[in-house]
């Protein structure tokens, strides 16, 4: 079994009640939220959240992926993401 990010808890905690995502709408610069596709529902309900109240956010969900990402997979979606 995988080990889950100490900061699961944390996060898991932060995104029950639903953040004040509206407070993001004036984000403009380009922005990629990214997820696993496994990693806790409640992350990923934040994330199409904030994909909706930035203007230039695009959502990406990372295949078979968890909160700990393996980096193999990140890297060139990063990279594609910043060029």
């Amino acid at each position: 079994m995988k080990a889950l990010a100490p900061t699961l808890a944390y996060d898991i905690a932060l995104t029950q009640d639903m953040p004040p995502v509206e407070r993001a709408t004036p984000i403009s610069i380009p922005m990629q939220i990214t997820v696993g596709e496994i990693s806790p529902a409640s992350i990923h309900v934040v994330g199409h959240q904030l994909t909706k109240a930035i203007l230039n956010a695009k959502f990406v969900q990372l295949a078979g992926q968890d909160h700990m990402v393996n980096a193999k997979t990140l890297l060139p979606l990063l990279s594609g993401f910043l060029k």
